[in-house]
């Protein structure tokens, strides 16, 4: 997100870049970049989940493991009484794990927002709308096991899975201004949501393996052979400087063979002499020319940095690492499944009747998962405090943000 100069006050002072490094499938931590790489390729161990994607409801989960049935009234009454000393902003204790607790279905502050009353949405992910009949998706709410997500994180007055996080993150602010005062605008690789009355906007880049690839057109990057420029970032990321958030992630478009093809040469220069290395040694060299321009180009003292799920590096740059793995494989039942379009179109009653084939079981459905991903990001930004060494800012933030 970005903040710009001159910007009346309130709670969207700041803005953030999103960008779209591709996807939040499976989450991993790991220690260095060799290690987490191997291991984030590999198939992730399973966790429970809500098995029905059609019935979302308390009774569809009468099967489904502790973590999804032992929240009770006892939680649900303490997230929702006004006088819960967890309601104040800087109620969750930084010995809070906040990615480990329990689903909770709370049908008095959930969905956070209506899926016909946010305008940008994309039509992949407006599920009811799809045809969904159940809209239990849209009623789970993420509670931590020792504390309290911030109440206030939906009304901030404020890749496509990191593209789905930005919608989602719309969504949660655009109540925040009047018609007329929002707009939405795209151009090439670059979208980006601006709020005039607070002066803000908030961002998402196409850059599917962050550095240069033939896969950077976001209408046409479903090539059969993907090509990349392991150390060519630039051309990317002259546009996330400024920002006071960056959010980053890349995965799922490593996934569709075990090698990856490395140019020798550029792409403007019309160069088409590849080699082929493993998948691993790429990838590797991609987050290291990501972790270099970090620390070269971003201000610690300006900017926040984080990364969704998977831990690239340690750099001298501060980054935090949302760990959103296990909380989403709970969720089966939030994905777009059938509810989606394919090749632009909406699937048709036979499509729909054959999952197996159709079914998109990578993106979700808005209101829905990717609202508490946001949540998440929220409450590590107002409730964490920077670095030792890193002097805070002199404007505390107020808001927040692939395949």
């Amino acid at each position: 997100m970005k903040h710009h100069s001159g910007r009346k006050g309130g709670n969207l002072s700041v803005a953030a870049v999103v960008v779209s490094v591709v996807i939040f499938v499976a989450f991993i931590y790991g220690g260095d970049i060799t290690s987490t790489a191997k291991f984030s390729f590999a198939r992730s161990r399973s966790f429970p989940e809500i098995d029905n994607h059609r019935d979302s409801s308390p009774e569809a989960l009468e099967k489904t493991p502790p973590a999804l049935e032992e929240a009770g009234e006892e939680q649900l009454d303490a997230a929702v009484d006004d006088d819960s000393e967890l309601d104040d902003v800087a109620g969750v204790p930084d010995s809070c794990d906040i990615f480990t607790g329990s689903w909770v279905f709370d049908e008095e502050t959930r969905p956070l927002y209506r899926e016909e009353k946010c305008g940008f949405l994309t039509e992949q992910v407006t599920c009811m709308r799809n045809g969904r009949l159940d809209d239990g998706y849209q009623k789970w709410r993420w509670q931590p096991q020792d504390c309290s997500l911030p109440r206030e994180a939906p009304h901030v007055r404020g890749d496509s899975l990191n593209r789905n996080q930005w919608e989602s993150m719309i969504c949660l602010v655009q109540s925040a201004a009047p018609p007329g005062r929002k707009s939405l605008s795209k151009e090439g690789s670059l979208s980006i949501f601006r709020i005039e009355d607070y002066n803000a906007t908030v961002e998402f880049y196409w850059a599917p393996f962050l550095v240069e690839s033939n896969s950077d057109d976001p209408r046409m990057h479903s090539v059969p052979d993907r090509i990349i420029m392991p150390e060519s970032i630039a051309k990317h990321a002259q546009h996330w400087t400024g920002a006071d958030y960056l959010i980053f992630n890349t995965y799922i478009w490593w996934m569709n063979k075990a090698t990856m093809k490395v140019l020798r040469g550029s792409f403007d220069g019309g160069s088409t002499e590849v080699e082929e290395i493993e998948r691993v040694a790429a990838y590797e060299r991609v987050l290291r020319t990501w972790a270099n321009w970090v620390d070269e180009n971003v201000d610690p003292h300006r900017t926040s940095v984080f990364f969704m799920s998977m831990s690239p590096l340690h750099l001298k740059v501060p980054i935090s690492f949302l760990n959103i793995t296990t909380l989403s494989e709970y969720r089966k039942d939030a994905h777009t499944s059938v509810d989606t379009l394919r090749q632009g179109k909406l699937l048709t009653p036979e499509q729909k009747a054959d999952p197996q084939v159709y079914a998109d079981c990578i993106h979700w459905c808005l209101p829905g998962l990717p609202d508490t991903w946001n949540e998440l990001l929220y409450a590590l930004i107002i409730h964490r405090p920077p670095p030792a060494d890193v002097k805070a800012p002199q404007s505390p933030p107020h808001v927040a943000t692939d395949d």
